[in-house]
């Protein structure tokens, strides 16, 4: 049987898809049909499945409150379409989400408005986290041409220059300011702090720079981590800051 899917027209003009997910607990997703990574997900109603699961090991009793006498935050750096900030939604938590794209907020943000109950418990910043104060340039690739494109891989033009991007694709530019968690994430709800995810293309060092006070809470602190790891042979230094974030 075909899967049920839903499409959408955004205020801007952007052609969405949204499906119900095959999680558990199951959530509405959406998300750009012509980005390559969402077309496997299209099919197996699932997004990276052993990072999901793992997700779900990490943060189901931490959302419920049944260690932090509350609903447990997810702090999600690099929101892209939303996948981890909905889920950690199902799961009951609250959720700071860092996504600069306007056109990638907007899918996120529909997300969270087909699911009845979410928009309450979302906090969403249009700004990179960065360690140094100021405002970045972004590449973001757009689809077109032959073959499908990773339109969420947005690099960021940081004291490094671009690490990590869809070369292949053609991109646009946008400029976003820099903020600290450690500014965000106040010391009281530091305290339910669940897992910290870090999804940058490269800079996940220096975003761990910005949140020394919320890792080094000695009652909680963040039990969990979830990282991407970019190799960066044109930048020892950069290579050099990933391993000692290790």
């Amino acid at each position: 049987c075909a899967k049920l899917v839903n499409r959408w027209t955004s205020p801007t003009g952007q052609y969405l898809e949204s499906v119900t997910t095959r999680t558990h607990p199951p959530f509405t997703f959406a998300f750009k049909p012509d980005d390559d990574d969402m077309s496997r997900m299209r099919q197996q109603l699932i997004l990276e499945p052993t990072l999901t699961h793992a997700w779900h090991e990490a943060t189901w009793r931490c959302c419920q409150g049944k260690h932090t006498g509350g609903a447990g935050i997810v702090v999600d750096v690099g929101g892209n379409f939303g996948w981890y900030t909905l889920y950690s939604l199902a799961l009951g938590c609250r959720v700071v989400v860092f996504e600069p794209i306007p056109a990638h907020q907007e899918v996120l943000m529909l997300g969270v408005s087909l699911n009845p109950g979410f928009r309450e418990r979302v906090e969403l910043h249009g700004n990179v986290v960065y360690d140094t104060p100021g405002n970045y340039t972004l590449r973001v690739p757009i689809a077109g041409g032959r073959h499908r494109k990773k339109l969420g891989m947005t690099g960021m033009a940081g004291s490094r220059g671009v690490l990590k991007s869809d070369f292949n694709a053609k991109a646009y530019s946008h400029v976003a300011s820099a903020v600290r968690i450690d500014d965000l994430v106040t010391a009281a709800r530091a305290e339910r702090v669940c897992l910290l995810k870090a999804d940058v293309e490269g800079y996940e060092p220096q975003v761990l720079q910005t949140a020394q006070r919320l890792l080094g809470l000695s009652r909680a602190g963040v039990p969990n981590l979830q990282l991407e790891l970019t190799r960066t042979p044109t930048s020892k230094d950069q290579t050099c800051a990933m391993v000692k974030t290790l």
